[in-house]
């Protein structure tokens, strides 16, 4: 096996030329190069193989169309983002909640904790099913499925809404200052404090102590400070990362369908499963009076796709239309390739 070659300066340079330029022409990413077979030098023959090649090369059938397309799945950052978590020493009393949601305090009672959100919920949080996912997106068993080139050209578009204040809250954690930190803290310390107080004045009358960290009959809101500023540091160092800061603006994760390499042998989590799904999403949806999914409108309303099939989609059945679409793919492709223009 051949593993590394020096090439001649003198004598077979124009064999040394043909070799250098078979490899360059991969830098343009596509196109073909042509078999090459040289002699370099007496008792040494160099035979390359010849191919085409692409970056982002066609898909060749249907079920590669889908293969290669991604899957939509709702993005529910950690809860810890954006909160400040302070551990208590046993569960609140119940007769405390009211006083809670006054000073923006939250109890987990099952984790003995409250939480302090310094940064404000997010607009659009509560958003069920934004605009574009039944434009551009059809469900499946798997998640939401769209095409790469669906994905790729209209991304931009795949979040929720109020981008722009994501954005300014992510970068407020991003670029916190020590004086910023400070003021977060501040703003824990009155609540803490404010809840020692609400404790002690609970009838029947409870031990503040049993609930928070004291120390002389004092309360130790260094205690409190200290731990408060480790979970400032680290959403600082979160909210830098490419992965979490796309996520976090987008609200939602793309990842490509799965290979389902092994899966055959599980009933009902196969390709060939997952193609089903997504037919019988089709098929249920083109018999709709009112529908939006490009993709659907597409096979349903083009008069180019009832000629290529010969048969009404509205009267097919989801693996009926899964066979029509394989069978037919060479003519629907271009038509298909572009639903989402």
């Amino acid at each position: 096996m051949l593993s590394f070659l020096t090439l001649p300066t003198r004598g077979s340079t124009a064999q040394a030329a043909a070799v250098i330029d078979y490899f360059k022409r991969f830098e343009s990413g596509s196109g073909s190069v042509p078999r090459l077979n040289v002699t370099l030098r007496p008792g040494l023959r160099l035979v390359l193989p010849g191919f085409s090649f692409s970056s982002s090369p066609a898909p060749s059938s249907f079920d590669a169309w889908v293969q290669s397309g991604r899957l939509c799945h709702r993005y529910d950052p950690d809860q810890t983002f954006g909160r400040i978590i302070v551990q208590l020493r046993r569960p609140l009393p119940n007769a405390i909640d009211r006083l809670l949601a006054k000073i923006d305090l939250s109890s987990d009672r099952e984790t003995r904790a409250v939480r302090y959100a310094y940064l404000p919920a997010l607009t659009g949080d509560g958003e069920r099913v934004p605009r574009w996912r039944p434009k551009y997106f059809l469900e499946t068993w798997l998640g939401h499925w769209t095409s790469e080139k669906c994905y790729r050209e209209r991304k931009d578009e795949f979040r929720l809404s109020h981008p722009a204040e994501r954005e300014r809250k992510l970068a407020l954690v991003d670029a916190a200052s020590e004086k910023q930190r400070e003021t977060w803290l501040n703003a824990l310390t009155s609540r803490i404090q404010s809840l020692a107080q609400a404790l002690k004045g609970l009838r029947p009358r409870v031990d503040s102590g049993d609930y928070l960290l004291f120390s002389g009959g004092r309360l130790q809101i260094d205690h409190y400070r200290e731990r408060a500023v480790e979970q400032l540091k680290r959403d600082q160092r979160r909210a830098a990362r490419p992965a979490f800061r796309d996520r976090f603006l987008t609200g939602y994760v793309f990842p490509p369908v799965p290979s389902f390499r092994g899966a055959e042998a599980l009933e009902g989590w196969s390709f060939d499963e997952f193609l089903d799904s997504l037919c019988d999403t089709i098929s249920g949806a083109i018999v709709r009076g009112r529908v939006q999914n490009k993709l659907v409108l597409v096979l349903r309303d083009k008069a180019e796709v009832a000629r290529v099939l010969r048969h009404d989609p509205r009267a097919m059945t989801g693996p009926e239309l899964r066979q029509q679409l394989q069978d037919n793919w060479p003519d629907l492709e271009s038509l298909l390739l572009r639903f989402h223009e």
